[in-house]
């Protein structure tokens, strides 16, 4: 059994991939995991004084849940109506810190914190997904999450495309 680690470099994403194979002869099939059931999702527009990203929380929220081709329209097609995923947050967010220039892990920690200071500690807790989308100005990136984990974090509009997303 062989377990690990890889990060994948393409033109505008980082990507990183965990890997869980089993050696020939046991067994050549993926483990997946069976989901199902209705997934509720956080969704945080995060801005500064200066800068925010493109689209409006609506729209956002529109793009990922309510237009003919979402990423939760996809889910549900693609598990014949098994997995569900649903808006039950929307928060704009004001950090106190410029975020052009700067890393964005360094604002998704800006973000965690402020969360946490203006909602209490573990507001999160309830959601099944956490997503931040970020204002343009952090560097030439898509999106990235942490596996295992519930937090995904978008470069402005880049959230819209379903690849992304899936």
């Amino acid at each position: 059994f062989i377990q690990g680690t890889s990060t994948v470099f393409l033109s505008e994403v980082e990507v990183a991939v965990e890997m869980d194979f089993f050696e020939s002869g046991s067994n050549t099939r993926r483990k997946l995991t069976a989901k199902t059931g209705t997934k509720s999702v956080a969704i945080i527009r995060v801005k500064d004084a200066s800068s925010s990203p493109t689209d409006s929380l609506t729209l956002i929220n529109n793009n990922l849940f309510t237009n003919s081709l979402t990423f939760a329209s996809q889910y549900s097609d693609c598990s014949h109506g098994k997995l569900n995923f649903t808006s039950d947050f929307s928060h704009e967010l004001q950090v106190d810190n410029v975020i052009s220039g700067q890393a964005s892990s360094t604002v998704e920690g800006w973000v965690t914190t402020k969360l946490e200071a203006d909602l209490g500690p573990g507001w999160g807790n309830t959601y099944d997904h956490i997503i931040y989308i970020l204002p343009s100005g952090t560097g030439n990136w898509v999106g990235y999450a942490n596996k295992p984990g519930k937090l995904s974090v978008y470069n402005d509009i880049k959230y819209r495309h379903i690849t992304t997303m899936m």
